[in-house]
């Protein structure tokens, strides 16, 4: 599949999560049906200046979750450059380190809002990591395909076999801006500690929770470490709350924890309903009690751990691979001519 050179401008480098699922892992493959990626830097300011300057008549350029200022988009477009739009965040929603009652914040909201409208309506199409998202870009008129974030396997090596320890860990993974979440599952960590339920709860992060009540064992996260530090985990959580921004969420963390053979619970929230079978490849709980009661069951039972375990990796082998995800991609490129 020679043709067009494919410009892609990520996020971020591969330490960025979404940069490393929803980019890096699907060049391989990409690259290896033919298609001429070229990635431009994401720290660039001049990047996208190659593309501007590009021998090919009508160049595609990916743009991974950035919305572009309106000098930058105006200049692709003026130049004829097919922008792809690739989204795996409700930008049109409130944070949860946003609050609609703070009145920078709904500036700030107002503003991402009015960007991201227009880098959708400015793309030929936009790719979206769910459904709830691509009816997003629907209602604003714009073309979507839907291909979910995936994961290069390669980079997730099972957790090896061991004998059960005597003090399980439960483990979240991710960066501060998402701790928020936390607050969903710290009532039923609470419970669990005053009825002298043990274990411990790994925060792999870049800032660690102010919880001095509850026995929390904090690991910085670093590109070398975080698949180690994963891998300590014995279960993993998905803690979110039910509203917009959580539902443009792309199961990314859930994913990990699957793909690593951990077993998962989560919040019964956008995609999370989609990945987990309650029961059979990880637990959702929605309600406090729930959240207890689904950790228990995983606390005192390692056989039920090792079992739910190994659904949840076959799941992300069956459905969420980098080559499925890059099998999509290429469909959609052949289909809209984009190389």
């Amino acid at each position: 599949m020679v043709g067009l050179p494919l410009y892609v401008l990520p996020l971020g480098d591969e330490r960025t999560a979404s940069s490393r699922a929803r980019v890096y892992a699907l060049l391989p493959y990409l690259q290896k049906a033919g298609v001429d990626c070229r990635v431009l830097s994401p720290y660039d300011p001049e990047a996208l200046a190659p593309v501007l300057d590009s021998c090919a008549k009508t160049p595609t350029l990916i743009i991974q979750k950035r919305l572009l200022d309106d000098r930058w988009r105006h200049r692709l477009v003026r130049a004829g450059v097919r922008l792809v739009f690739d989204l795996d965040d409700a930008y049109f929603a409130y944070a949860p380190t946003e609050s609609p009652d703070r009145p920078a914040h709904r500036l700030r909201v107002a503003a991402r809002r009015r960007h991201l409208a227009r880098m959708v309506q400015a793309s030929a199409v936009t790719v979206c990591g769910n459904a709830f998202l691509a009816a997003y870009a629907h209602r604003l008129g714009a073309k979507a395909a839907v291909i979910p974030t995936c994961l290069d396997l390669a980079a997730y090596p099972q957790k090896a076999p061991a004998p059960p320890p005597a003090v399980p860990v439960i483990g979240w993974i991710g960066s501060a801006t998402n701790l928020p979440y936390l607050e969903v599952v710290r009532p039923a960590l609470s419970a669990l500690c005053r009825r002298g339920v043990p274990f411990v709860f790994s925060v792999v992060c870049d800032r660690a929770p102010d919880w001095p009540d509850l026995p929390v064992r904090f690991v910085p996260w670093t590109a070398s470490g975080w698949s180690a530090a994963l891998r300590s985990f014995d279960i993993g959580v998905m803690p979110l709350f039910s509203d917009d921004w959580a539902r443009g969420k792309c199961g990314f963390k859930l994913l990990e924890y699957l793909a690593t053979g951990i077993p998962a619970v989560a919040s019964p929230v956008g995609v999370n309903g989609d990945i987990v079978r309650h029961g059979e490849n990880g637990f959702l709980a929605a309600a406090s009690g729930e959240w207890e009661a689904c950790l228990e069951r995983l606390l005192v039972d390692p056989a039920l751990r090792r079992r739910i375990g190994e659904a949840g990796r076959r799941t992300v082998e069956e459905r969420f691979t980098a080559d499925r995800a890059a099998a999509q991609w290429l469909a959609l490129l052949r289909q809209e001519g984009f190389t």
